[in-house]
């Protein structure tokens, strides 16, 4: 059974911000009343990580698990656009003023794969493998974050801060082949290559905290998004090692997974009480998303680790 830890660098992303900012965008576009928010941050961010695998060989089977984590904490900036007049907040009509958005998010991405392999015909140069198994991701990111901006003619605050969490579990298998070649007595390298299908319950939450013109107390606003994905893609794999000594080997490894993420629902909550916006909350993601965006889930890493050999 082999044990192996590594450690690197690398970028990811989920649907969850993507997903958010396109609403807001079409807020921006279409809507004349009310806020839209566009954040400047790319949607790939950098992160660092881990992963430790164990993989057990037995005959022509080979029984892996592994598991990934991770996060990064990343700077947050931007703009949101705000109009006032269309509610009791505002007796002026036409309102409108532009915040700076500050603040911060930390982002954690973390993967769990028990995969089996099967060796149709034994080399012992070159082996090649049929696997397939059951994928767990999970990926959550919290922001806080400040919308700054002056009064306005009529004296209302238009500064805010919200906290925010965006969530998602996916799960499903995986199935593709994989390969082992030995070479020159020291070095071996290894790969797979494989499609994944998962599918996804996501949700979002946005508490926005901001002064009440009317009587200067702290009011909360509360925004959200509960929807699944249907994901599918790809992902390969690449470890070259070299023995050290004894039953200790230094390897390095690439990995690549692109998923795509079709919405399958989608339901937008906010201004519960208006039943004018139903159709709007119901319909609305499933047709903006594919207009306006294509969603993906990316996780991308190189890390450099050790790996022990334990001889039953």
């Amino acid at each position: 059974m082999d044990v192996s830890f590594g450690i690197g660098n690398g970028t990811e992303q989920s649907e969850l911000r993507p997903f958010y900012q396109t609403i807001q965008y079409a807020g921006l576009a279409f809507s004349s009343s009310g806020q839209a928010e566009i954040l400047t941050n790319p949607y790939k961010t950098p992160n660092s990580g881990s992963t430790t695998r164990l993989r057990y060989v037995w005959n022509r089977l080979t029984f892996e698990l592994r598991g990934t984590e991770a996060k990064q904490n990343i700077d947050v900036n931007g703009f949101q656009t705000l109009a006032f007049g269309n509610s009791s907040e505002s007796e002026s009509s036409g309102e409108r003023t532009v915040n700076a958005i500050l603040g911060e998010m930390n982002t954690k991405f973390q993967k769990v794969s028990s995969r089996v392999g099967f060796t149709p015909y034994p080399h012992p140069v070159l082996d090649l493998q049929i696997l397939g198994g059951i994928e767990r991701m999970w990926t959550r990111t919290s922001q806080e974050v400040d919308s700054i901006g002056q009064k306005t003619g009529s004296g209302i605050d238009p500064s805010r801060i919200s906290f925010r969490e965006y969530s998602s579990h996916h799960k499903g298998y995986s199935l593709g082949i994989g390969f082992e070649w030995k070479f020159l007595k020291r070095f071996s390298l290894q790969g797979q290559i494989l499609h994944l299908d998962m599918t996804s319950p996501s949700s979002f939450r946005n508490n926005e905290y901001r002064m009440d013109s009317s009587n200067q107390m702290l009011r909360l606003n509360q925004f959200g998004l509960d929807y699944r994905w249907k994901s599918i893609g790809t992902e390969i794999n690449f470890r070259l090692s070299t023995k050290l000594m004894g039953n200790w080997s230094l390897f390095m490894e690439t990995s690549n997974m692109n998923l795509k993420n079709t919405l399958q629902t989608g339901y937008i909550t906010e201004n519960e009480g208006d039943p004018d916006q139903l159709a709007l909350k119901i319909f609305g993601p499933k047709i903006l998303i594919p207009m306006l965006y294509e969603s993906k889930t990316i996780l991308t890493y190189v890390q450099v680790g050790v790996n022990y050999r334990l001889d039953f």
